[in-house]
């Protein structure tokens, strides 16, 4: 009940923005809007989750598009991606988890002038590197002198920071202080 209140009074808002557009354009001033919110159907970076339905307020694509500003660029979901002509997810500029380890990072420039499709750039950001190691272990870890003590192979998860050595799966969520993702 509360979800679909707050629901309400963001497209109620949304639609005295729609409504003030017109003039702006007419006074050759560009519109733009940005915000920090989902977008239904928008595509996921490889370690998202999205939310279940009722926890968090998403936009449409047709809210967008009821929307008419020159530019619209939105946060939240970490895949960058152009959701219409106008509008934009700008994603991460650096990545966040083992999920995100292969997406490409960046961040948007804009170039914006009234009436007129913007013009977007997206330069590459040099994000830090998760990176996933599966080492064929050949010889025994424990020195016992069997195979059998090889026999679940061990994963390594290394994210380096200034130096910072590898991370462990056993780390528990942390390594050396640093919270894993």
């Amino acid at each position: 009940d509360q979800d679909r209140a707050v629901e309400r009074d963001l497209m109620g808002l949304l639609t005295g923005w729609a409504e003030r557009i017109p003039a702006a354009h007419e006074a050759g001033q560009p519109v733009l809007c940005f915000g920090h919110m989902a977008v239904e159907n928008a595509a996921l970076a490889g370690g998202e989750r999205i939310l279940p339905p009722g926890q968090e307020i998403a936009l449409s694509y047709h809210h967008l598009e009821a929307l008419p500003v020159d530019f619209g660029g939105l946060g939240h979901i970490h895949q960058c991606q152009q959701l219409t002509p106008t509008w934009w997810m700008s994603g991460t500029a650096d990545r966040s988890n083992f999920g995100e380890e292969v997406d490409e990072k960046g961040w948007l420039l804009v170039d914006v002038d009234a009436g007129r499709p913007p013009i977007v750039h997206r330069p590459i950001s040099p994000a830090r590197k998760f990176v996933t190691l599966d080492p064929p272990w050949a010889t025994d870890p424990d020195g016992s002198g069997t195979r059998e003590a090889c026999a679940t192979p061990t994963r390594r998860r290394t994210h380096p920071r200034d130096g910072d050595g590898p991370c462990y799966p056993s780390d528990a969520g942390t390594c050396g202080g640093r919270i894993l993702s």
